[in-house]
């Protein structure tokens, strides 16, 4: 362990050191979390596979978010926020840890997240925090490892892929709201129901009436594979009955915010609402998340509110990534925390703008172990995508590691990523972010080969975790 440890230190010192990955360090390394005048609560609200821009507060022209609309009023709302990965395991692992998947090695169907890993809600109850937790997703699991540090933690709601469970996961957290004492709290609910399948639920329902062959509630991994067949038409009434999905979990959401106030909490209650990843609706041929690292799967909403801070701006437009969340969080709470030896930086000081903005934000898709990795660097026959991509300002590089390809894409002049730059940016932009992604590989990789020196632990499925994971289609 000791000699872990110093690796680690002197790693981060040479991360610190390097211009070129200045992104690691967000806001200032050594700066003292304020003391806050008492103790805050955090209520943090993820909804899973919901992007940003279908919320009417990012602008969308469906009014699928109203309660969410009203808390970004209160609150300062990221307009550029990037998720980790592309899909809820290595997503949910990196921002409760502030680790990079390929750091934390959560990042395949059965690889859990490892007990020596720290996570928020660790940090906080080591500091006095009653911790509790609401999930209704088979990734945000105890056998995944996400239960580390909560003292109530119910997966009671997990169900197959045409399961409600937003309106029992918002029951379950008021009534576990009326039963907080005076010690500070951290609740966190993690919403499903915007995940495949779609369901176009009564009193939320979008777009035109529709009878053509799609149906939504098939088994996603079906509807996939029929990604040819669709029209306009088609795509826009499951793209109806995704907003659906949204209006309807934001309607839950909104219960829940409610009764924070009622209970006279929202003014000792630090409140985050997010997401794991986005959605593909065929912007680049395909359905679902996962597979790729475009913005519709890896640009999802951020808003922080804090009750006291009253100089954090409104909107936010620089880009930032959730693994930084973490540090960011305690930082508003006030709670000390030695971040030395994770991949984030709070980047709370850049927000209020005593510091600059990181300038690079990195996500990954990794499918192979670091043992893999280490033992065969060049991608094995039949290895699955391995990704990486690098977010710079407007400009952002997707790597396609076991391919030796990369894509370059203007977000300003290209939001939907649609005109490959990287042939005539070759000699220049993307030769630079290349080299830059390539080092921040390299040094991270072999941290993880330190740090994980055993393969990781499998988990071994009963039948109905099996059949659960084959309806969603995540396994074949």
């Amino acid at each position: 362990m000791g000699n872990t440890r110093r690796f680690r230190s002197g790693l981060w010192v040479l991360l610190a050191l390097s211009a070129a990955l200045a992104v690691c360090l967000v806001g200032s390394c050594g700066r003292t979390p304020r003391a806050p005048s008492k103790q805050l609560n955090l209520l943090l609200i993820m909804i899973d596979t919901l992007r940003a821009d279908h919320l009417s507060c990012y602008g969308y022209e469906r009014p699928t978010s109203p309660n969410i609309d009203a808390l970004a009023t209160q609150s300062t709302l990221f307009e550029n926020a990037i998720a980790p990965s592309p899909w809820t395991l290595p997503s949910v692992a990196s921002i409760l840890t502030g680790l990079h998947s390929t750091r934390h090695q959560a990042i395949r169907e059965r690889f859990p997240l490892p007990q020596h890993r720290e996570t928020l809600a660790e940090v906080l109850t080591g500091q006095g925090y009653t911790a509790g937790a609401f999930v209704s997703g088979i990734f945000v699991t105890a056998q995944y490892g996400i239960d580390q540090g909560f003292a109530d933690f119910d997966e009671s709601f997990v169900g197959d892929h045409t399961h409600v469970s937003s309106p029992e996961i918002t029951d379950a957290a008021v009534e576990w709201l009326r039963h907080q004492g005076d010690s500070p709290f951290v609740l966190f609910l993690h919403y499903f129901d915007p995940h495949d399948a779609y369901i176009a639920h009564p009193g939320f329902e979008f777009g035109k009436p529709y009878d053509g062959w799609v149906d939504p509630t098939i088994e996603p991994r079906v509807l996939s594979r029929q990604a040819a067949r669709f029209d306009e038409e088609d795509r826009d009434y499951l793209i109806s009955c995704y907003d659906s999905e949204i209006k309807f979990t934001d309607y839950h959401v909104g219960r829940v915010l409610d009764e924070l106030k009622t209970l006279g909490l929202d003014e000792s209650t630090v409140v985050v609402l997010t997401s794991d990843h986005g959605e593909e609706f065929l912007e680049h041929g395909l359905l679902g998340h996962r597979r790729t690292l475009y913005e519709e799967v890896l640009h999802v909403p951020l808003l922080l509110r804090h009750p006291d801070m009253r100089d954090l701006p409104e909107r936010v437009v620089q880009p930032v990534g959730l693994v930084h969340l973490m540090p960011t969080l305690l930082d508003m709470l006030g709670v000390e925390w030695d971040a030395q030896e994770t991949d984030a930086r709070s980047f709370l000081d850049a927000v209020q703008g005593k510091a600059d903005f990181d300038s690079l934000v990195f996500s990954e898709r990794c499918t192979r172990s670091i043992q893999e990795l280490m033992e065969e660097p060049r991608r094995p026959k039949g290895s699955r995508r391995n990704l990486r991509s690098l977010r710079t300002g407007p400009w952002k590089l997707i790597r396609r590691v076991d391919f030796d390809q990369s894509e370059l894409y203007n977000l300003a002049s290209d939001p939907g990523e649609q005109r490959d730059l990287r042939r005539t940016e070759a000699e220049g932009r993307a030769g630079r972010l290349e080299e830059i992604l390539f080092r921040w590989m390299a040094q991270t990789e072999e941290l993880a080969s330190v740090e994980n020196p055993e393969a990781p632990v499998t988990i071994r499925y009963n039948k109905e975790t099996e059949a659960r994971l084959r309806a969603l289609g995540y396994l074949q």
